[in-house]
């Protein structure tokens, strides 16, 4: 049974159609917040369970004692979340905050790097605009549900993705995140400039690495 988390999308911002009859949402309603929380949750856990088997199941108030809070993320307040939808039916999220220099982010504290200095020895200054990307969840039960293919899904991956740092970056943006260490390299087959800027660890599930990437946006 796949679990369906409908949204009310009455007052949500569409940011972009893709085909398939998916479109791509900002999600600013409280009530719809929590729904993509718990979709990431079920959506992670069902990955986990595949992977690693039931001992790698987490609860829900596990996985919000960890951080993974539906509300700001560590007290940054510029922070756009982005579902993929399937009519109402979420399908997809993502998460993208404005870099506050003045936080110490819990990548900076499990890598044990800090993420000034990381970006003084790559060269980027203020002449770029700097963002933590996090929350990636895609249902691939639930997209099947919609008709779409094994063999479409890396295309919903990068149009969801794209869409979503359009509306946020420039062709001058810095992109931190502490990622999964398959999904860092989906990221490159997409074509996007990803660093890895630390040793993989076992963090919130499964191994991840904290990444650099330097996004270029496409005319």
């Amino acid at each position: 049974m796949i679990d369906l988390y409908v949204l009310d999308t009455t007052d949500e911002r569409v940011v972009a159609s893709l085909k398939w009859g998916l479109d791509v949402l900002c999600l600013s309603d409280p009530h719809n917040v929590l729904k993509m929380t718990q979709f990431i949750f079920n959506t992670y856990n069902k990955v986990y369970r595949r992977k690693y088997g039931d001992d790698a199941v987490m609860g829900f108030d596990e996985l919000l004692e960890m951080g993974f809070e539906d509300g700001d993320f560590h007290g940054q307040k510029a922070c756009r979340r982005y579902g993929l939808c399937w009519g109402k039916a979420l399908v997809g999220s993502l998460r993208i905050c404005d870099y506050d220099p003045d936080v110490i982010y819990p990548m900076e504290e499990v890598y044990g790097i800090k993420l000034k200095d990381v970006f003084a020895e790559h060269g980027l200054d203020d002449r770029y605009f700097y963002f933590h990307y996090g929350r990636y969840a895609i249902d691939a039960d639930a997209l099947a549900l919609a008709g779409i293919s094994r063999l479409a899904l890396a295309r919903v991956y990068k149009g969801f993705t794209e869409v979503s740092f359009l509306d946020n970056c420039s062709n001058s943006s810095v992109v931190v995140s502490e990622i999964d260490v398959e999904m860092m390299g989906y990221l490159r087959l997409m074509g996007y400039n990803c660093i890895s800027i630390g040793e993989p660890k076992h963090y919130r599930g499964s191994m991840k690495t904290p990444m650099l990437m330097i996004y270029d946006a496409k005319p």
